[in-house]
C-alpha cells in the first residue's frame, strides 16, 4: 500500500509523453523549478562570496577584536597582554598598535601635502593577528617578514598613496608633525621628519590605500614621543565566536572592546540586508515558477477524473489518492531543484576559479566572487522543496470533491 501512490505517480509521469498538453506542462514546470533553483543558489553563492571577500579584505588591516580606551589615554600593553594570556585561553595572539596623524609630502615635491594616518605596529606580533603581510605588493629585495620590511625609519604606504606621490621602495617621504606642547597658540608649528618607503601595500579599500602609513612601534615612538599605545588587536583561536568573548573582555578591562565588524557597521548591515533581500526576492520568483506546477496538477487531475473515481469506488482513501498527485509534483520539483543546484555549483566554481566577470575599482574585489557553501545549498533545497510541496498540496485538495457516481456514469 505504501508503494502504490508512488507507482501510480510514476506511471502518470511516464504516460504524460503521450499527451502533448500534459507533456508541455511537465517540461515548463521542470524548467521553471530548474531556473528558479539555479538563480536562487547562484545569487546566494555570489552574495556569500562578496561577504567573505570583503571580510578578508577588512581583516587584512583589522584584527578580529580591537581594544581601546574610552578617553584615548595610553594603554598599558604589557599588563593587558599578561592578563589576557593568564585569563583568556580562547585568545591566540595579541598585538599593540598606536595611531597619530601627520602631513605627508614626497621629498622634492614642495606643493602637494596629504593627510596621513600613521599607525605604529609590532611587526612580530602583527603577523600573528592580521593578514597585513599578504597585502604587500612591493618591498625591498630579500625582505620576507614585517620585521625585515619595517626597519628603523622605514614605513609602508598604500598603493594609491604611493601612486599619487610617485613613490617606490627606497623613496624618501617627509612627515610634517605638529610640535608637542603647542598649547593654545594661534599658529601650529610643524617639525619635519624624513622616513624611507620600504614597502607598498594594497588592501583594496580605497580609504586605507590612500591615507594609511605603517611603521614599527620603535619608529612611531621616535616620531611621536608623547603618544602611547592606543589599541590592542586580538586574534581568537579557531572555533571561538567573537560575540561570546566581547562581554567578558569589556567587564574585565573596563575599556572599549569592539569586533572588527563593529568598526564598519553600515557596510556589514548593508551586506546582510542585501543578501537576505535578494534571497527573498528570488524565492518569490521560485514561488511564481511553482505556480505552473499547480496548473499541471489541476490539468492532470481533470484528465484522470475517471481513474480517481474508479480508485475511490475500490475503497482507496482520499488521502492516498492525494498522495499520488503530490508525489508527481514533488518528483518534478526534486528533479528540477537538484539539477538547478548542480548547475549553480558549476557556474559558481567557474566564476570564482576563472574570474570570468571583472568588476570596476569601486568594489573591494577585482572580479565577481562566488563562495560555494554546503549550508546555502541545503537552505535553497529546503526552500524550493517546501514551495513545491505547498503547490502540490494546494492542487491535490480538489481530488476530494470528485463525485464518484457522476464521473462513472457520464465520464467513465
Amino acid at each position: 500500500m505504501h508503494m502504490l501512490p508512488f507507482l501510480f505517480a510514476w506511471r502518470y509521469l511516464r504516460g504524460s509523453n503521450k499527451e502533448s498538453t500534459i507533456s508541455i506542462m511537465v517540461v515548463l514546470s521542470f524548467v521553471g523549478i530548474f531556473i528558479g533553483s539555479c538563480a536562487l543558489a547562484l545569487v546566494a553563492f555570489v552574495m556569500e562570496g562578496f561577504e567573505t571577500t570583503t571580510y578578508q579584505k577588512l581583516q587584512g588591516i583589522h584584527s578580529q577584536i580591537v581594544m581601546r580606551s574610552y578617553d584615548r589615554e595610553a594603554l598599558d600593553a604589557p599588563l593587558i597582554k599578561y592578563v589576557i594570556t593568564k585569563e583568556f585561553p580562547e585568545i591566540e595572539a595579541v598585538t599593540p598598535s598606536a595611531v597619530q596623524y601627520a602631513l605627508a609630502q614626497a621629498v622634492g615635491d614642495d606643493q602637494n601635502y596629504l593627510l596621513a594616518i600613521v599607525r605604529g605596529i609590532d611587526p612580530i606580533s602583527e603577523q600573528q593577528v592580521s593578514n597585513l603581510l599578504s597585502t604587500i605588493r612591493e618591498n625591498f629585495p630579500h625582505a620576507t617578514t614585517l620585521s625585515e620590511i619595517l626597519t628603523a625609519d622605514a614605513v609602508m604606504v598604500g598603493e594609491t598613496f604611493a601612486r599619487s606621490n610617485k613613490l617606490i621602495p627606497g623613496s624618501t617621504l617627509r612627515l610634517l608633525l605638529p610640535e608637542a606642547g603647542g598649547g593654545r597658540k594661534k599658529s601650529i608649528q610643524f617639525e619635519s621628519q624624513e622616513v624611507v618607503v620600504s614597502g607598498i601595500f594594497k588592501t583594496g579599500i580605497e580609504e586605507l590605500d590612500t591615507t594609511m602609513v605603517f611603521c614599527s612601534l620603535a619608529t612611531f615612538e621616535k616620531l611621536f614621543p608623547q603618544a602611547g599605545i592606543s589599541s590592542m588587536g586580538i586574534k581568537l583561536k579557531p572555533g571561538v565566536h567573537e560575540q561570546t568573548l566581547l562581554p567578558k573582555l569589556r567587564a574585565r578591562f573596563g575599556i572599549s572592546v569592539l569586533s572588527w565588524k563593529e568598526l564598519y557597521p553600515a557596510l556589514v548591515d548593508a551586506m546582510i540586508l542585501e543578501k537576505y533581500a535578494m534571497f527573498f526576492v528570488l524565492a518569490l520568483i521560485t514561488l511564481v515558477a511553482s505556480m505552473s506546477m499547480i496548473s499541471l496538477l489541476f490539468m492532470l487531475i481533470t484528465q484522470k477524473r475517471a481513474d480517481i473515481a474508479l480508485l475511490k469506488s475500490m475503497g482507496l482513501a482520499d488521502s492516498v489518492i492525494g498522495q499520488i498527485f503530490m508525489i508527481v509534483g514533488m518528483l518534478i520539483t526534486f528533479a528540477g531543484c537538484t539539477l538547478g543546484l548542480v548547475a549553480a555549483v558549476l557556474c559558481a566554481y567557474l566564476l570564482d576559479a576563472y574570474q570570468l566577470i571583472p568588476l570596476p575599482d569601486v568594489y573591494y574585489v577585482s572580479h565577481l566572487p562566488a563562495t560555494i557553501n554546503v549550508y546555502t545549498i541545503f537552505i535553497v533545497f529546503v526552500v524550493v522543496m517546501l514551495l513545491g510541496l505547498l503547490a502540490s498540496w494546494w492542487s491535490t485538495s480538489s481530488t476530494r470533491t470528485i463525485n464518484i457516481s457522476h464521473v462513472l456514469r457520464f465520464e467513465g
